[in-house]
């Protein structure tokens, strides 16, 4: 399976990276930059202060989300989104990262592995698993029905920014 290589870098002549991810993304940097280098994006997408760009790579897509012309979250999704799939990606992040916090939510009746697995599938709940990196950006491994299973890396500050914006607060 592989995670995704992550690292701090530096892209292009004065732009810092909180992380690169994929070896590819700069996660904090500029959208604009991005999407003018190749490959073309298979889709692209603005609403207001948010833009959104879709890669294909060798296993699947990579969703690149920005705000304010700065990139705050990169997705890969990993198919197919199955249980053993999920385990095997929290296994891996675990040992790279830690112990993740549970951010899963359920309906009361999902109590067994199965009925949580049917839930997801039903989109009436959700896994989640969130490490902290503790400079800036965090990952988040997610099974939805909506998304499948798929791993985030998020810049903290750029996403509190744009759920202050939408109104949401955290």
């Amino acid at each position: 399976i592989g995670l995704p290589p992550a690292s701090t870098a530096t892209f292009s002549a004065g732009e810092s990276c909180l992380k690169k991810v994929l070896d590819r993304y700069c996660l904090g940097g500029d959208f604009a930059a991005l999407v003018r280098q190749p490959p073309t994006p298979l889709h692209q997408q603005k609403d207001g202060e948010r833009n959104a760009a879709i890669y294909l790579e060798a296993r699947g897509r990579v969703y690149v989300m920005a705000f304010r012309g700065r990139i705050y979250k990169i997705l890969r999704q990993y198919r197919p989104s199955t249980q053993l799939r999920f385990q095997e990606l929290s296994e891996l992040l675990a040992k790279k990262y830690g112990p993740p916090a549970d951010r899963s939510r359920f309906p009361h009746y999902a109590d067994s592995r199965g009925a949580r697995v049917v839930a997801i599938r039903r989109g009436e709940g959700q896994a989640a698993h969130v490490w902290n990196s503790g400079a800036g950006w965090s990952v988040e491994l997610s099974w939805t029905r909506e998304m499948g299973v798929a791993v985030s890396y998020i810049a903290d500050q750029l996403n509190s920014e744009r759920h202050e914006s939408m109104g949401q607060g955290l």
